[in-house]
């Protein structure tokens, strides 16, 4: 309803997108196509982060680690 504020320990449940292919390299332009397509609207969400980060070179080559979007962002 309007002016409800989700609370962080469930706001990752708002929604889940999940991509598949037959390598990375096409699963990371699926999900490039998706998360453009996304919509959710009246909160903000932290697709324009996702967006960031898959085009992050250290993400597309699948070098990163557990520490990357700390280090990065």
């Amino acid at each position: 309803h309007e002016g409800y504020r989700v609370p962080p320990y469930y706001d990752s449940m708002i929604g889940k997108l999940i991509v598949s292919a037959e390598d990375r390299q096409q699963a990371i332009i699926t999900l490039r196509r998706a998360l453009s397509e996304f919509v959710v609207e009246g909160i903000k969400t932290t697709i324009p982060l996702l967006r960031k980060i898959i085009e992050h070179p250290t993400f597309v080559d699948g070098t990163g680690d557990t520490k990357f979007v700390e280090r990065t962002w």
